[in-house]
């Protein structure tokens, strides 16, 4: 996570995580990012495009963290985000802020290759940035 937007990604989830975060609750800011997540693209790629990019992002993710499990049924997206927030919430605190991290720097970065950096920053930026507060990235994962 030393590129910027993986930073950007993983305040995003220390920040809704809270100041003493458990895998949990990392798991619970995880699914709020990819419902947000849905909410933002839906109406513009829709819901199959959604879950194919969200299916894509799960096996290329899943190479560097296995315990993401392999891609899900693209028409499966909503099954599958209590399955990924148990898969979540099982791991230690810094493994699972690095694996939802990779695991939505991955999305980002195949939404871009799609859209441009541009209209997937305005599409998803204001779900990046939030209100300040809380413990730094470096402070969770070191």
């Amino acid at each position: 996570m030393d590129s910027p937007e993986g930073r950007r990604i993983t305040a995003s989830l220390v920040r809704r995580a809270g100041a003493e975060p458990g895998a949990a609750a990392v798991a619970v800011a995880a699914i709020e990012v990819w419902r947000e997540i849905g909410e933002a693209l839906s109406p513009v790629i829709g819901h199959r495009g959604v879950a194919a990019l969200y299916s894509r992002s799960i096996f290329l993710a899943g190479r560097l963290h296995p315990w993401l499990g392999s891609a899900p049924d693209a028409l499966a997206l909503e099954l599958e985000l209590e399955s990924l927030r148990s898969r979540i919430a099982a791991r230690t605190t810094p493994g699972a802020f690095e694996g939802s991290a990779e695991f939505l720097l991955t999305f980002h970065d195949l939404l871009n290759s799609m859209v441009g950096p541009t209209l997937a920053e305005r599409m998803l930026g204001r779900i990046w940035d939030g209100p300040a507060g809380g413990e730094s990235a470096r402070d969770i994962l070191s």
